[in-house]
C-alpha cells in the first residue's frame, strides 16, 4: 500500500508535511506494508471525531490514539481495476491531541508518538494483534524497530504543535 493521502480533519494542522510524508512511507517500507496493492489512507482526527469513531466502530467512550481500518476484503469487488494503486485498501485515524497528552504525561516528544501511532497501525495491517500479552510484546518490539530506523533517517519531531 502506498500512504498517499494523509488529511487533517477537525481544524487540525500538520506541520513540517513533506517529513511526515516520507518518514512514513519509509515506515510502509520497513513494515513491507508498501508490497501491497492500493492507497492506504491516514487521516489526523481531533479528539471529539476520534471519539466519535471510536464509539461508532468499537463501542469505546471517549477518543483513542489510533483505529485502524482494513479495506482490503471490503474492495474485494475491485479486483478487475487495472490498476490497483486506484483503491483505498486501508485506513489508519490517528488523534494527535492523544499523542500530545500522552507524550507529556511520559516526558516524551508528541510528533514522534504521533508516527508511532501510524506505526502501530501499519503493524495491524501486517497481522500483528496486540490482545494478548504475548502479541503485544511482539508489537512494541516491531515498534522499537522501525521506529528506532525511522529516527536514524528523519528528524521526528515538530509536526504537531501541542
Amino acid at each position: 500500500m502506498i500512504p498517499s493521502v494523509i488529511k487533517c480533519r477537525g481544524g487540525l494542522k500538520l506541520h513540517r508535511r513533506t517529513t511526515f510524508v516520507k518518514a512514513v512511507n519509509y515506515a510502509a517500507e520497513i513494515t513491507g506494508l508498501q508490497k501491497d496493492p492500493g492507497i492506504l489512507q491516514i487521516i489526523l482526527l481531533d479528539q471529539g471525531n476520534m471519539a466519535e469513531l471510536n464509539q461508532a466502530h468499537l463501542n469505546h467512550a471517549g477518543p483513542t490514539d489510533v483505529l485502524t481500518f482494513d479495506l482490503r476484503n471490503e474492495n474485494s469487488a475491485f479486483g478487475d481495476i487495472q490498476d490497483q494503486d486506484e483503491f483505498v485498501a486501508a485506513e489508519i485515524y490517528v488523534c494527535p491531541e492523544v499523542a500530545a497528552r500522552y507524550a507529556k504525561e511520559h516526558g516524551l516528544d508528541p510528533s514522534t508518538e504521533l508516527l508511532l501511532y501510524v506505526v502501530h497501525g501499519m503493524l495491524h495491517l501486517m497481522g500483528f494483534d496486540d490482545h494478548s500479552e504475548q502479541d503485544a510484546a511482539k508489537m512494541r518490539q516491531a515498534e522499537a524497530r522501525t521506529m528506532e530506523k525511522i529516527k536514524a533517517r528523519f528528524n521526528t519531531t515538530g509536526f504537531i504543535k501541542p
